[in-house]
């Protein structure tokens, strides 16, 4: 009976874990096409201005 709990418990913590990470993996992906935004902004303002 502990056991199980034991296993659940740990299946949950691991879950959240990966949740955790999935979460890192999203917000750095956004953040690098937020950057690429930017970066194409500036390109298109550079291209303008010339």
């Amino acid at each position: 009976m502990l056991l199980v709990i034991h296993c659940q418990y740990s299946f949950i913590i691991n879950y959240f874990d990966d949740q955790n990470k999935v979460v890192k993996f999203l917000k750095s992906v956004i953040l690098v096409e937020e950057l690429a935004i930017i970066a194409m902004k500036v390109r298109e303002n550079q291209v303008l201005s010339k």
